[in-house]
């Protein structure tokens, strides 16, 4: 009886051991101390030039940086850049972000024409793909004659795309003079944080001693920002089976997934 009772004393403590590793081995960014929703990081449009043609590379864009706490990343269609004056551009939309230390964000979309031509893509509209399907569109609508549309390099007459998958796709527009635009696509899965993530979160990480706020080491998962600020590690940590910690339920592949799909999306508050 002696021998039982040590056995599942030692078990109790394992247990609570594997509880306190898999927690504290949660290392990486700090946590945040701003909710970004109060931030007051700004980018702002200052100027832009037109390309001189078509087929130039001349066109340039502006920006300016105002607030949040520096040091700053810009990213142009997601590639960093290091000034806000960007030169070099062909005709097309451009995406640029601006994320500070505290891993808040605030971005512009904006058009670079080409001098010369009536050719432009006036407006980009996506549907949602749904997690790990190919239920996506995009419709682009650009003015121009005899346009042919490329999506990913696949050449239709035809303005809309169906079947896609979550993910980022690259657009051109090309009208009867070989004129060119092109910009950047992203579909969707959909997921939602308020009614399909959250609870996952809240219910398998934010539990008593880890992920809860009761300790300053660690992230409290109860706020977005946090959760945010760590979504790759979490998608990671998911994915590998290394959250939850032990002791705790696995989560479902479909639970998974929707994690996964969520931080592709951009960890967005929807």
């Amino acid at each position: 009886m002696f021998k039982h009772l040590v056995v599942l004393k030692n078990l109790h403590i394992l247990s609570i051991l594997l509880l306190f590793y898999s927690c504290n081995s949660d290392t990486g960014d700090p946590v945040p101390t701003l909710d970004c929703d109060s931030s007051d990081l700004e980018l702002t449009l200052i100027a832009t030039t037109n390309a001189t043609s078509c087929s130039a590379s001349d066109g340039t864009i502006d920006v300016d940086i105002t607030g949040g706490v520096e040091p700053y990343q810009i990213q142009l269609r997601r590639n960093a850049i290091e000034n806000t004056f960007i030169d070099g551009l062909s005709p097309g939309f451009y995406d640029i972000q601006v994320i500070d230390s505290n891993g808040c964000t605030d971005d512009l979309n904006i058009l670079i024409n080409a001098d010369g031509s009536d050719l432009s893509i006036d407006e980009i509209i996506t549907t949602t793909s749904g997690c790990n399907t190919a239920n996506g569109s995009i419709e682009i609508t650009a003015n121009g004659i005899g346009l042919t549309y490329i999506l990913d390099g696949v050449e239709s007459t035809n303005n809309v795309f169906n079947q896609l998958s979550q993910g980022s796709y690259s657009i051109q527009v090309i009208d009867e003079s070989g004129c060119k635009v092109s910009s950047d696509a992203e579909v969707l899965s959909g997921v939602s944080w308020s009614s399909q993530v959250e609870t996952i979160i809240q219910t398998n990480c934010a539990i008593n001693t880890c992920h809860d706020g009761s300790r300053a080491s660690l992230p409290d998962y109860n706020v977005l920002s946090n959760v945010q600020n760590r979504a790759d590690v979490i998608r990671s940590r998911t994915q590998s089976g290394n959250m939850p910690p032990a002791g705790r339920p696995d989560l479902s592949q479909d639970e998974i997934d929707l994690i996964a799909c969520w931080v592709d999306d951009g960890a967005l508050d929807n």
